[in-house]
């Protein structure tokens, strides 16, 4: 037996035959070895069916296998790697007016990257290239691109092929928000002699919204809430990133800005130092290590400063600065259930903080450390499309379910912990655009004093 590499699309092609001898693995290297099967003709049949329901395409056009001259070619293998020869040299493009020699490489690469692509995020074992495209669940941040552009360029090391350029392939993930852009990004990695006549559509997209604030990078929300008993107020949040030095040092920022004033959660009027009830009213503004460990697991450690619009009387507002220091480890997935009529979808985060921070409390503000451990799930549902001429549709959820859970543990022993959970159902006219019923409860941002209360009803746009 002996190694070999081989490119992507080839790879792809003995995978298919590997798998019709028992082994469904496909991130092994290539491996040479005598052909023990006691009917070849029908291993042959098997692969024809098989390249058949995968259902590979190139732009419009289907890839799939001459079957009569496979066929009759089976009685001549002897190896592993004749079978895969014989299936390179039948592959053929179908219905194209010219046919592309090259068009059965990239539709068979194409097919590769897309299985490790819904294998990784959505924990689907595809045997069929998706009619249509989807954006990435709503836990899935940059940094879980960024991690996923990572496996995929340490399976292509594994299997020998060599990317042009893992860095730039790695640092242009965070801007990916379709599960297309990840496979497209991968195949422009491959030796040019593969690409000479390809061509990869990247469609504008808009991610989904997760809350006001979204989980997308360098997204920006304007919404409109109405809280009980109070009338429509504005806000804008915002969420984004900027690399430093290096892909593991960032400049990072979040922010929430709201109308002030309305209605109060708890009627206890306002008191000194006060935070406003319906938005935050702050901003986080960090420099941030990060180190991803996959596409699920990222460590970070992030120092800066957290800005607070704070009441402090019926009239009058106050801007607060206070140091943030941070350190967290945090793990993201997400499983597509079934495939049909509803499309039903969750998500999760976990996330774990040793944060210190100026903690509100009853008698006075004072500086400490906190275990603030969070989880978020997202349940989404009914499918929708965006369509257009002579581009792939692209699959949202219309309905997404989230709920949280969080808590605030002081290190402090006369502070006492304190904690909030936040649901909202949001529907979706577009990925970008939707209404959302919320309801909160608890205390949040290091606030221990005041308990915020409310029920919220948002319409809510977001640009990119």
């Amino acid at each position: 037996m002996r190694p070999m590499p081989f490119p992507l699309g080839k790879y792809c092609a003995y995978w298919f035959v590997r798998k019709r001898l028992g082994n469904p693995n496909d991130t092994e290297p290539p491996e040479d070895g005598p052909l023990a099967v006691a009917n070849q003709r029908q291993l042959a049949r098997q692969i024809v069916r098989a390249v058949h329901a995968a259902a590979l395409t190139t732009g419009t056009h289907r890839v799939d296998l001459n079957s009569e001259t496979f066929l009759s070619a089976s009685h001549d293998w002897q190896t592993l790697f004749d079978v895969v020869d014989s299936l390179w040299a039948c592959a053929r493009q179908i219905g194209a007016t010219q046919s592309d020699p090259k068009a059965p490489a990239i539709a068979f690469a194409d097919y590769m990257a897309t299985r490790w692509v819904y294998r990784r995020v959505l924990g689907e074992d595809i045997t069929a290239r998706p009619a249509h495209d989807e954006g990435f669940p709503p836990s899935y941040d940059g940094d879980g691109k960024r991690g996923l552009a990572e496996t995929l360029a340490s399976r292509c090391a594994h299997i020998g092929i060599e990317l042009k350029d893992t860095d730039a392939f790695v640092r242009g993930a965070a801007k990916w928000h379709l599960l297309s852009q990840p496979r497209a990004a991968l195949l422009r990695q491959l030796p040019l002699l593969l690409l000479l006549a390809m061509v990869i559509g990247t469609q504008p997209a808009e991610a989904q919204l997760a809350d006001a604030g979204g989980t997308a990078d360098e997204a920006i929300s304007v919404f409109f809430q109405k809280a009980t008993g109070d009338v429509w107020r504005g806000g804008i949040a915002t969420h984004g990133e900027q690399d430093l030095t290096s892909d593991s040092v960032r400049f990072n920022w979040q922010l929430d800005y709201g109308s002030l004033g309305g209605a109060r959660a708890t009627p206890s009027g306002v008191t000194p130092g006060r935070e406003i009830d319906i938005s935050k009213n702050s901003g986080v503004y960090t420099v941030s290590y990060v180190r991803n460990y996959s596409e699920r697991w990222r460590v970070k450690a992030d120092t800066g400063v957290e800005h607070q619009r704070v009441q402090t009387s019926a009239l009058m507002t106050d801007n607060r600065m206070n140091m943030l220091v941070n350190a967290s480890v945090r793990t993201i997935g997400a499983k597509t259930l079934w495939r049909g009529n509803l499309e039903p979808q969750c998500s999760w985060m976990l996330q774990a903080n040793l944060a210190t921070s100026n903690a509100l409390t009853l008698e006075r503000g004072v500086r400490t450390a906190f275990f603030d451990p969070v989880s978020v799930g997202w349940f989404s549902f009914l499918p929708g499309y965006l369509t257009a001429p002579d581009q792939t549709p692209i699959l949202f959820r219309r309905i997404q379910l989230r709920a949280e859970l969080a808590w605030m543990r002081p290190f402090s022993t006369d502070i006492g912990a304190a904690g909030h959970w936040d649901a909202s159902a949001v529907f979706f006219f577009t990925p970008g655009n939707g209404v959302m019923l919320r309801r909160f409860s608890g205390f949040f941002d290091h606030n221990l004093r005041d308990r915020k209360d409310a029920t919220t009803f948002s319409l809510v746009w977001k640009f990119r």
